[in-house]
């Protein structure tokens, strides 16, 4: 069966679906798959007519579909598992796929397992979807139940708890900081091809043959972390194995471990184990700034020791990074930036730099995108105008005025570039920011001073800001808005005639502290509300993070070393033929600064502008996601020196629009402001109200009516429009239809049906909710 005839029936049902490792395997394929992987029909066809046209098509679990994997049916009945009440999915073996949708309870689990029973994806895991087909067993992936996929059942949840164990998704230990994994594979003979963060490997190299079949070998390769894993049954072997085994035959490599570590302290068995064991007997130090990148090395067989006074049983990876995230007051790890997005080059070297001492990643990121952004003469790349909005979002004490700091300096914009590339101020109202990046006037008969071509407004204190903007004389709003879209403005005084020519590509970075001891969402709430929520909101993105760093550990930090420019005569730099940007010629360099003004992303890599096209956001809690990801790729790539934007910038591109859908759906409910919160709550109390009630009652009136499982309300009936509308004020249809594109409601989709029985077309009947979960 041809890939797309797979995957778009399992999209439909609302599950990601990506293309296999190899045309008959069971494994993702495709680099970045937990983020790439997609419902979307142009994006599922754009991969078939891309070189996956006879692959596999794999389900991916994640926060709205979770997959039970049931290895042994029969032991799974003996330990009490419940019955399959969902859509499910025979194996070529005998076992079975269930499908369930998540629910609060389902995702706090974790992936986790009953080895060799049953293996519970969470979340970055995938299964073949039905009518895949494996080279290595006869028989084809088959639906043996065909029903809507259930929500997850808190009887399930609690069998899950009692019978299984948390599992890593990396069994790796950290190497040496010396240690250089190319001259590691070159030094044992190994060959094979990268895959994300695995090498996979043309033959076992413990076995020294391919194992019968698609079954893949590999080695986990992070840049920090080394491991291993077969999928072989008959080869379940560690790191640690393997190293012994190939220093039979070679000389050891001279260097792998930290000093402190031992082969004999990496016997890391395979994830189909779901155990992790070392001989270290070394205290973990639960309050290191990278505790979530280190854990894996610290977790222990079966204690492990807390500040030396507290001892305390570890069961798996999850567990420890549980405790880690308790004891560093993080309430929400789902929020992490998405480091290991990030592939070896430029970017990722100007990120480490930036970060050493325990800075924040997932503010350093935000604030070099935007920084930069704010560098190139070019206005235009690839027919986009890139200018970037964000507020790093942290809770007193993470490091953000330090974020912004590390990432300006990495960049190389020293004070010599300030008042050109970047500017710090906090206007509190137009006058002052058309003053502040505009024409200076010079008096009667004197030409202004211009204002510079392209900056970046760093504002460390955004609620000055956010307080006048509030006004009711202010339109200091409105004016930032214009100016993230077109660089000319000019602003005037109608009482003295004063005029101030603004013709700059502004790109803003500015900070928001919400929370001292715990993230307070009311901070933001206060923050975004009425008067910035449609306008500013969407169009800024997010940076997050809530660890604080140890202001002793950040303090001795030197920038990168870069050559100085001195400003000589402006001139018209060859290649700028199309926009005639005037520069200032570098008398020293090249510099990274110089490198990025004379930088143009002119395109896409030979098939990455169709995964471009073919991509739409899972839900698009910004307004203007589409517009987003193009900037995204192309500052991705300007960071990373390339003319194209490659498949490496794009896999980058999408794990960072899934983290900022991520950000801004925890703090959704700061939008409520902007859609009078009174009103949303009552709406939202509403619909909860009666869809429990007529659950309970089991009868529906002509008001309620059950689809396919799910209680729908005629929400007007509901609203006593006129009583609501005189209570609150504003457009009830709008709002409710805000609540529903905010992710807490949905429409009742009517299908009409062509004579022969086939759909014909979709519609939402915008009359009839119900609650998403």
């Amino acid at each position: 069966m041809a890939f797309k005839d797979i995957a778009l029936p399992m999209a439909q049902r609302g599950v990601r679906q990506v293309p296999s490792l190899n045309p008959r395997d069971r494994f993702p394929g495709p680099k970045g798959w937990p983020q790439l992987a997609s419902t979307g029909e142009a994006q599922i066809l754009a991969w078939s007519s891309n070189g996956y046209a006879d692959y596999n098509s794999c389900s991916v679990a994640d926060d709205n579909i979770a997959i039970i994997d049931v290895d042994n049916d029969s032991r799974a009945e003996a330990l009490g598992m419940p019955a399959k009440k969902t859509f499910a999915v025979q194996t070529p073996s005998g076992g079975f796929h269930l499908y369930y949708k998540q629910t609060e309870r389902s995702r706090a689990l974790g992936n986790r397992a009953i080895p060799g029973v049953v293996e519970f994806k969470c979340h970055s895991a995938g299964v073949a979807a039905p009518g895949s087909i494996r080279d290595d067993k006869p028989g084809e992936y088959t639906i043996y139940k065909d029903a809507p996929i259930a929500d997850f059942p808190n009887e399930l949840v609690d069998w899950l708890e009692k019978h299984t164990s948390g599992r890593s998704n990396r069994n790796a230990t950290p190497v040496a900081d010396d240690f250089n994994f190319d001259e590691w594979l070159d030094h044992y003979g190994i060959t094979g091809n990268q895959n994300g963060s695995f090498f996979i490997t043309d033959v076992c190299p413990y076995a020294g043959y391919k194992h019968s079949g698609s079954k893949a070998t590999g080695f986990y390769w992070d840049g920090d972390h080394l491991g291993f894993k077969c999928f072989s049954d008959d080869c379940q072997v560690s790191i640690g194995d393997v190293i012994r085994h190939l220093n039979e035959t070679h000389e050891p490599f001279r260097s792998i471990w930290p000093e402190e570590t031992s082969i004999e302290d990496t016997d890391w068995v395979d994830t189909e184990s779901y155990e992790i064991t070392t001989k270290s007997e070394t205290p973990i130090d639960m309050n290191i700034e990278s505790a979530h990148e280190s854990s894996e090395s610290a977790l222990t067989s079966s204690e492990t020791v807390l500040n030396s006074s507290e001892t305390i049983k570890i069961t798996s990876i999850e567990h420890l990074n549980a405790i880690a995230d308790d004891l560093n007051g993080v309430e929400f790890p789902e929020l992490r930036f998405p480091y290991n997005a990030l592939s070896p080059g430029r970017f990722k070297d100007l990120v480490d730099k930036a970060c050493e001492g325990g800075v924040q990643h997932g503010l350093v990121v935000p604030a070099l995108m935007t920084l930069a952004s704010a560098i190139p003469s070019y206005d235009v790349h690839d027919y986009k105008r890139i200018v970037v909005f964000t507020c790093l979002l942290a809770k007193v004490g993470a490091g953000k005025d330090v974020a912004i700091n590390r990432a300006r300096l990495t960049l190389g914009l020293d004070n010599s570039y300030r008042d050109k590339f970047w500017i710090p101020a906090a206007p509190p109202g137009e006058k002052i920011l058309a003053m502040t990046i505009g024409d200076k006037p010079q008096g009667k008969g004197k030409d202004p001073i211009p204002g510079p071509k392209h900056t970046c407004l760093i504002s460390k204190e955004l609620m000055t800001i956010l307080n006048k903007g509030r006004s009711e004389s202010s339109t200091l709003f409105q004016y930032l808005q214009e100016l993230y879209d077109e660089n000319y403005r000019v602003w005037h005084n109608s009482q003295t005639g004063q005029k101030i020519t603004v013709d700059c590509r502004m790109s803003w970075l500015t900070a928001l502290p919400i929370g001292n001891e715990k993230i307070e969402l009311d901070t933001f709430r206060n923050a975004f509300g009425d008067a910035t929520g449609g306008g500013i909101f969407g169009r800024l993105w997010f940076g997050f993070a809530e660890e604080r760093i140890n202001a002793q550990d950040v303090e001795k930090w030197d920038p990168p070393v870069f050559s100085h420019w001195v400003p000589g005569d402006e001139k018209i730099i060859e290649g700028f033929e199309e926009s005639d940007v005037p520069v200032q010629e570098m008398k020293q360099g090249p510099n990274l600064v110089q490198q990025l003004m004379t930088s143009r992303v002119n395109g896409w890599a030979p098939g990455v502008e169709a995964l471009y096209r073919a991509w739409r956001p899972e839900r698009d809690w910004s307004g203007r996601d589409t517009h987003f990801v193009h900037i995204v790729a192309i500052i991705t790539a300007l960071l990373n020196g390339h003319e194209l934007i490659d498949q490496d910038d794009w896999n980058f591109t999408v794990a960072f629009m899934v983290w900022q859908g991520k950000i801004r759906e925890t703090f959704r409910a700061g939008r409520s402001k902007t859609m009078s919160g009174e009103l949303v709550s009552t709406i939202l109390a509403a619909v909860r109200k009666y869809t429990k009630k007529y659950q309970t009652i089991g009868t529906h009136g002509k008001f309620v009516k059950e689809v396919d499982g799910h209680i729908f309300l005629r929400w007007p009936h509901l609203s006593h429009n006129g009583e609501w509308a005189s209570t609150y004020g504003g457009d009830i249809e709008k709002t409710v239809d805000s609540v529903v594109r905010a992710g807490d409601l949905r429409y009742l989709v009517e299908v009409e049906f062509n004579e022969d029985g086939s759909e014909k077309k979709r519609k939402e009947n915008k009359k009839w909710v119900r609650l998403t979960q």
